[in-house]
């Protein structure tokens, strides 16, 4: 149901679900979460306002996404990183 290839799947460590970025609309990238059969996708969150996202990663606890990216000025990216909450489902 994608337009394009997951970004960063990872399992949940009780196997059960599988975190993953998508470009879904336009350019825009969103977070998923999809139960380990590809069934019951629903949508976290979407991404930051950045001009490049490099890498997306999980933490232990699986209740946390780390997002790294930048926006770039001048022809210089700035590196910036995000917190998105799983459960809440906010970005800070």
């Amino acid at each position: 149901p994608f337009p394009r290839s997951p970004i960063s799947p990872q399992w949940t460590d009780d196997g059960n679900q599988i975190v993953f970025m998508n470009e879904f609309i336009g350019m825009e990238l969103f977070f998923f979460i999809m139960s380990a059969d590809g069934s019951e996708t629903k949508t976290l969150a979407s991404s930051p306002d950045l001009d490049r996202i490099f890498s997306f990663d999980l933490s232990g606890d699986m209740r946390y996404g780390v997002i790294s990216g930048c926006n770039e000025t001048d022809n210089f990216c700035y590196p910036e990183l995000y917190i998105l909450d799983l459960e809440t489902q906010l970005l800070s």
